[in-house]
């Protein structure tokens, strides 16, 4: 999913397992991109739910998020 020259790169969906790993996880992609001073904007499918379906962030962004997260 597309926006202009943005991105929306799709997060795994959390099991029902793994709620305190996915938050984890979720804290550590917030952690890569605000040390590389990315901005970005979470994706919420539907709006009212409590995890992000997706990060929206600028192409050139999302090479790297992609490559460094194997997502």
């Amino acid at each position: 999913m597309s926006i202009g020259n943005n991105v929306s790169v799709k997060l795994p969906i959390p099991t029902h397992d793994g709620d305190r790993e996915a938050a984890k996880f979720l804290k550590e992609l917030r952690l890569w991109l605000l040390e590389r001073n990315v901005k970005f904007s979470y994706i919420f499918v539907p709006e009212w739910s409590g995890y992000p379906y997706a990060i929206n962030m600028r192409n050139e962004d999302a090479l790297a998020f992609r490559l460094a997260f194997d997502l």
